[in-house]
Protein backbone atom coordinates (compact mmCIF):
# COMPACT_ATOMS: atom_id res chain seq x y z
CA UNK A 1 0.00 0.00 0.00
CA UNK A 2 0.98 3.38 -0.65
CA UNK A 3 0.86 5.40 2.30
CA UNK A 4 1.50 8.28 0.94
CA UNK A 5 -2.12 8.39 -0.95
CA UNK A 6 -3.71 8.73 2.39
CA UNK A 7 -7.64 7.29 3.30
CA UNK A 8 -10.68 7.61 0.12
CA UNK A 9 -14.16 7.75 0.66
CA UNK A 10 -15.57 4.89 -1.74
CA UNK A 11 -19.37 4.95 -3.39
CA UNK A 12 -19.91 2.23 -5.29
CA UNK A 13 -21.36 3.11 -8.60
CA UNK A 14 -24.44 0.88 -8.26
CA UNK A 15 -25.29 3.25 -5.17
CA UNK A 16 -24.25 6.36 -6.56
CA UNK A 17 -26.79 5.70 -9.74
CA UNK A 18 -29.66 3.90 -7.84
CA UNK A 19 -33.01 6.12 -8.10
CA UNK A 20 -33.12 6.30 -4.04
CA UNK A 21 -29.69 7.96 -4.00
CA UNK A 22 -31.42 10.18 -6.55
CA UNK A 23 -33.84 10.95 -4.63
CA UNK A 24 -31.94 11.91 -1.44
CA UNK A 25 -31.21 15.54 -1.03
CA UNK A 26 -27.89 17.58 -0.27
CA UNK A 27 -28.35 16.86 3.18
CA UNK A 28 -28.76 13.45 2.63
CA UNK A 29 -26.14 12.74 0.39
CA UNK A 30 -23.86 14.93 2.25
CA UNK A 31 -25.15 13.19 5.51
CA UNK A 32 -24.41 9.67 3.86
CA UNK A 33 -20.64 10.59 2.85
CA UNK A 34 -19.70 11.73 6.73
CA UNK A 35 -21.01 8.21 7.64
CA UNK A 36 -18.57 6.48 4.64
CA UNK A 37 -15.73 8.90 6.31
CA UNK A 38 -16.44 7.53 9.37
CA UNK A 39 -16.52 3.96 8.12
CA UNK A 40 -13.03 2.03 8.09
CA UNK A 41 -14.07 -1.49 6.99
CA UNK A 42 -13.52 -2.33 10.06
CA UNK A 43 -16.47 -0.80 12.45
CA UNK A 44 -19.26 -1.40 9.99
CA UNK A 45 -22.32 -1.53 13.10
CA UNK A 46 -20.56 0.44 15.53
CA UNK A 47 -20.41 3.88 13.27
CA UNK A 48 -21.44 6.42 15.84
CA UNK A 49 -22.61 9.62 14.91
CA UNK A 50 -25.22 12.11 16.70
CA UNK A 51 -27.75 14.37 15.05
CA UNK A 52 -25.44 17.48 17.13
CA UNK A 53 -22.21 15.57 15.78
CA UNK A 54 -23.91 15.27 12.25
CA UNK A 55 -24.98 18.85 12.43
CA UNK A 56 -21.31 20.06 13.39
CA UNK A 57 -19.93 17.78 10.52
CA UNK A 58 -21.94 19.13 8.15
CA UNK A 59 -22.19 22.96 8.95
CA UNK A 60 -25.72 23.32 9.89
CA UNK A 61 -27.41 24.84 12.63
CA UNK A 62 -31.08 23.29 12.16
CA UNK A 63 -31.19 19.62 14.06
CA UNK A 64 -34.55 19.20 12.05
CA UNK A 65 -32.98 19.15 9.02
CA UNK A 66 -30.18 16.79 10.13
CA UNK A 67 -32.94 14.51 11.42
CA UNK A 68 -34.65 14.43 8.35
CA UNK A 69 -31.80 13.58 6.57
CA UNK A 70 -30.97 10.84 8.84
CA UNK A 71 -34.60 9.28 8.18
CA UNK A 72 -34.80 9.97 4.52
CA UNK A 73 -31.03 8.08 4.25
CA UNK A 74 -32.48 5.18 6.39
CA UNK A 75 -35.88 5.06 5.00
CA UNK A 76 -33.94 4.45 1.45
CA UNK A 77 -32.26 1.53 2.69
CA UNK A 78 -28.43 3.17 3.20
CA UNK A 79 -28.11 2.79 6.60
CA UNK A 80 -29.75 0.57 9.55
CA UNK A 81 -29.90 1.68 12.94
CA UNK A 82 -27.35 -0.84 14.97
CA UNK A 83 -27.68 0.42 18.45
CA UNK A 84 -30.23 3.16 19.85
CA UNK A 85 -29.25 5.80 21.73
CA UNK A 86 -28.65 5.93 25.33
CA UNK A 87 -28.34 8.50 27.60
CA UNK A 88 -29.08 7.80 30.72
CA UNK A 89 -26.30 7.34 32.60
CA UNK A 90 -23.97 10.00 31.94
CA UNK A 91 -20.82 7.27 31.64
CA UNK A 92 -18.31 5.90 28.83
CA UNK A 93 -19.48 2.53 28.33
CA UNK A 94 -23.10 3.45 28.70
CA UNK A 95 -23.63 6.94 27.71
CA UNK A 96 -23.58 6.48 24.06
CA UNK A 97 -25.12 8.29 20.52
CA UNK A 98 -26.71 6.21 17.92
CA UNK A 99 -24.63 3.41 16.49
CA UNK A 100 -25.52 2.93 12.63
CA UNK A 101 -24.11 0.54 10.04
CA UNK A 102 -24.13 0.54 6.34
CA UNK A 103 -26.33 -1.80 4.39
CA UNK A 104 -24.05 -2.50 1.20
CA UNK A 105 -21.68 -3.33 3.40
CA UNK A 106 -21.29 -6.97 4.89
Amino acid sequence: RNEKAGRFVMLPHRLLESAAYASLDLVGRALLQEMVMIFNSRNNGSIYLSVRDAAARLGLADFHTVQRGFADVQDRGFIALAKDAHFAVKAADTSRARCWRLAWEA
